[in-house]
């Protein structure tokens, strides 16, 4: 870490009592609490002196709220990026500096970083630590501090071990090219260039032990979404579900107008999913398939438009249409579901199935199919029946 003229601040880690972050709760906009932010100004404009020894990560920011009146928020998706998770101990003395200053300087070893809301001060992790998609080591988090607090040098960046999973739009990009880009991007932190650079070729990068790890943002998306969660949803209107899983992924979810309004009632306002131990996508990939709604991948996000056997006059409130709709997708539902790989293994675009799109001979084998294995389960059952118990 940089010197500090006027403090010194220092973090180190160690096993402790576990501490759980409580969950995030949607807050009810009736009784929304009222805009705090010219107060947490000014809190953050002040001078601090204050000195943490051997406490966990929670148990700090507890101590400086009681000494400063500041309301400090971490969520349990955050804490579980860092080395020891709700277990990270903070070790600080810091004097003479805004608590804005101090924070910063505290939180910058961890990878973390100050997002200044209307009722608190959030601490969330820095867009490459969010990349990683798992817990970082500490030669990583290292790393991540040296790229933030060193100006770009063409120097350290040849200094640097850094693997492309992916060249570039044209398929050429190598470190010298990114580095000739990024030394035309001008004045900045190591890490402000390097994202500069990349972002004109559509491609980001996350710290990997020793290395930096170059990869298009497309690819990045798909890395995100193959983060794999356990969730029940009762009764939850599907905007919400679609964006409670965005949030998970730490990506964009874009859903085009009128695609939500084209489903059923009870689907649109109702929905339910229970999701065990798998990826995002997976989960995405089944509302897709179970709703008939468009689902794909881009550099940006996900998006979700309207299905094509939905008629365009449902969006305008035809109940007609409406009837129509939901009986067109329930007299085509989808059979199948064919990924297409990448090129090292990795699902590349899924395609949903319906009836309707399998060819007259495809569907009639697939009702044969269907009829003897309803034969094959009825003989089955039938014969336990039969067997009677004494």
């Amino acid at each position: 870490m940089k010197p500090l003229a006027a403090a010194w601040v220092l973090l180190v880690a160690a096993r402790g009592p576990a501490q759980v972050a409580s969950p995030t709760t949607r807050a009810d906009s009736s009784t929304a609490p009222a805009d705090r932010t010219p107060e947490i100004a000014q809190m953050l404009d002040g001078k601090v002196d204050i000195e943490i020894h051997d406490k966990t990560i929670l148990a700090a920011f507890r101590e400086i709220e009681k000494k400063t009146g500041l309301p400090l928020k971490i969520d349990e998706a955050t804490l579980d990026r860092l080395p020891y998770g709700d277990q990270t101990k903070l070790n600080a003395t810091i004097r003479g500096l805004t608590l804005r200053e101090a924070l910063t300087e505290l939180l910058r070893p961890a990878g973390l970083t100050l997002q200044v809301r209307s009722t608190e001060v959030g601490v969330i992790a820095v867009a490459p630590l969010r990349r990683l998609v798992r817990r970082a080591t500490w030669e990583e988090l290292d790393m991540l501090r040296r790229l933030s607090e060193a100006p770009w040098s063409a120097e350290q960046w040849n200094k640097l071990d850094v693997q492309f999973l992916d060249s570039g739009p044209d398929g050429k990009m190598t470190k010298e090219t990114l580095g000739r880009l990024a030394q035309a991007v001008g004045a900045g932190t190591a890490s402000e260039v390097l994202t500069a650079a990349c972002n004109q070729q559509g491609l980001t990068w996350y710290p990997s032990g020793d290395k930096i790890v170059v990869i298009s943002k497309r690819r990045q998306m798909e890395r995100q979404l193959s983060k794999r969660i356990s969730r029940k949803y009762y009764g939850v209107p599907l905007s919400e579900v679609l964006l409670d899983l965005g949030r998970d992924a730490d990506v964009l979810v874009k859903i085009e107008p009128g695609a939500i309004a084209s489903l059923p009632a009870q689907v649109a306002q109702a929905f339910s999913l229970t999701v065990e131990n798998s990826s995002i996508r997976q989960a995405y990939e089944v509302i897709a398939g179970t709703t008939g709604l468009g689902f794909s991948i881009d550099q940006e996000g996900v998006r979700f438009s309207a299905s094509h056997l939905v008629p365009e006059a449902v969006t305008a409130g035809s109940d007609a249409s409406l009837s129509a709709a939901v009986e067109a997708m329930r007299a085509s539902s989808v059979v199948a579901m064919v990924t297409k790989k990448g090129e090292n293994g990795e699902p590349d675009v899924t395609f949903f199935v319906r009836d309707s799109d399998l060819p007259s001979d495809l569907r009639e084998l697939r009702k044969k199919k269907v009829e003897d294995i309803v034969d094959a389960v009825r003989k089955a059952l039938g014969a336990e029946k039969d067997v009677g118990v004494e």
